[in-house]
């Protein structure tokens, strides 16, 4: 029988005891109401394709200033354990 085991490192005491990283307890959302007109325009007149590319820009962004806040919080990881932690505060913010 073949047992799988979680690659991501336990939630940190920090995390918990209001260590120096803010929580992700939630992602980002906009509704289109919030847009501006202009904005709106924009978007209708782009491709799917483009659409897509954006989104997927966004995320990288947003997972890379999630990488930097961690490395500054905590320089002595390594950049796996940097990574396994913005993975697992991401599947988190999903629940």
């Amino acid at each position: 029988m073949t047992t799988h085991t979680n690659s991501l490192p336990e939630r940190p005491d920090w995390l918990e005891d209001g260590g120096a990283l803010p929580a992700i307890e939630s992602l980002a959302t906009v509704d289109r109401d919030e847009l501006h007109p202009i904005q709106i325009e924009a978007l209708r007149g782009m491709s799917p394709t483009r659409k897509w590319e954006l989104v997927v820009a966004s995320i990288q962004m947003a997972r890379d200033v999630r990488c930097a806040v961690i490395r500054a919080a905590r320089p002595d990881w390594t950049e796996t354990q940097v990574q396994a932690e913005v993975s697992r505060q991401i599947l988190l913010a999903s629940d």
